[in-house]
């Protein structure tokens, strides 16, 4: 059975659309994340899925791969609210503890676990403005040059200015003036 076989007999095509939608849109959330994680359990382990992806099997021989790093994920996640998995730039510091708490994790591991969902939403909201997800993602997949690729990497626009950012991202630089002004008062 291939990679793309396997996929296609765990995940439902409505759920896949709804997905791309969603990536898009720029709003993954770590509800999807979670479900996309309990869809790659269900495909089997992760050290075979990724050697049915030719040239990277072999490379795999004697890689142990912790399946477990799957469990503490999920256990962060679950011990969140709804409203922290919908919107998690909500979570502050009391909330982190809360969660690390229930999870049986540290504070630096949700911290960890939120940073990369950060960056993960960062490059497919980038990715969704570059059309790559939905109708014309092929199109926009041809036309990608190196320069293209770099500036997707680094927060460029394809036009050379930097992005403003998401309103937290926004929110958050104006806090730190709004601290630089009153220390110097």
């Amino acid at each position: 059975v291939s990679l793309v076989e396997r996929a296609q007999s765990v995940i439902d095509e409505k759920e896949a659309k709804e997905l791309q939608e969603k990536l898009a849109a720029n709003q993954f959330n770590l509800d999807d994340f979670l479900s996309q994680l309990a869809s790659i359990r269900k495909m089997g382990s992760l050290k075979d899925i990724l050697g049915m992806i030719p040239g990277l099997g072999s490379q795999l021989k004697g890689v142990d791969i912790d399946e477990g790093q799957f469990k503490q994920i999920e256990s962060i996640i679950q011990s969140m609210t709804k409203a922290e998995r919908k919107d998690p730039e909500i979570i502050d510091a009391k909330r982190r503890q809360r969660i690390a708490r229930g999870s049986g994790k540290t504070v630096k591991d949700v911290n960890d676990l939120l940073k990369q969902f950060g960056e993960m939403r960062k490059i497919t909201g980038r990715m969704g403005r570059l059309g790559l997800f939905g109708g014309g993602g092929q199109q926009a997949l041809e036309s990608l040059t190196p320069g293209a690729l770099s500036s997707l990497a680094s927060g460029r626009s394809l036009y050379g200015s930097k992005k403003a950012g998401t309103k937290a991202q926004q929110k958050k630089k104006d806090k730190t003036k709004d601290k630089k002004k009153k220390r110097r008062r």
